[in-house]
């Protein structure tokens, strides 16, 4: 028994035989091209593409969420989340918020967003990281710059028209670098704030 051979996913078409309406015979068509068949129905088809939908990232949604837009400030429309409040702990507050939203800027990376715009994200989470560490000044940045939010929309807006997806990438190097560079400019703006209320008043 001989085993049958898998069906082709092109089906090429070469010549079609017509009916002549007037009655005078057949009449030849030739049409040159290719169709591709369709793995289920067997019916060919064309111009579709064949590139999964890449889900949106709940994580990611929940992370800038609690981070900038929380809580509501009484008497206000304005929202805050946990990132300027954690920028009042002094040394590292803001440091654990931009760890916190290092795992969004890794979840871009980790679903094919391009290195390009990856760097884009993480300018805006080492520059609210920087500036949100300064006391008092950095905390109200932190509530109008909302860098986290900034980061998911763009994630978001990615993941409407994803193309085709690259090697596989991970997302804890990014995770971790970030982690590591904010809490170092966290620690810089620290000590540079303690160094100039030092010498202007001498304690």
């Amino acid at each position: 028994m001989k085993n049958s051979e898998p069906e082709p996913d092109f089906i090429e078409v070469d010549e079609v035989i017509m009916p002549d309406r007037e009655g005078k015979g057949n009449t030849k068509s030739r049409i040159k091209g290719n169709a591709r068949k369709d793995p289920v129905s067997g019916s060919s088809k064309s111009g579709q593409s064949n590139q999964p939908e890449i889900p949106r990232s709940p994580i990611a949604k929940l992370l800038s969420f609690i981070l900038d837009e929380a809580f509501v400030i009484p008497g206000t429309k304005v929202r805050i989340g946990l990132d300027p409040i954690l920028g009042l702990i002094p040394g590292g507050g803001e440091a654990i918020a931009s760890i916190a939203g290092a795992f969004i800027i890794g979840e871009a990376y980790r679903k094919g967003v391009s290195i390009k715009t990856v760097g884009h994200m993480a300018g805006n989470l080492l520059l609210n990281a920087g500036v949100g560490a300064i006391p008092g000044l950095g905390d109200a940045f932190s509530i109008f710059f909302k860098s986290n939010k900034k980061n998911y929309q763009i994630l978001d807006d990615f993941l409407k028209n994803p193309p085709p997806m690259g090697k596989p990438r991970r997302l804890w190097p990014i995770v971790v670098g970030l982690g590591l560079v904010a809490l170092a400019i966290n620690i810089a703006v620290w000590m540079t704030v303690y160094f100039l209320f030092s010498t202007l008043f001498n304690f």
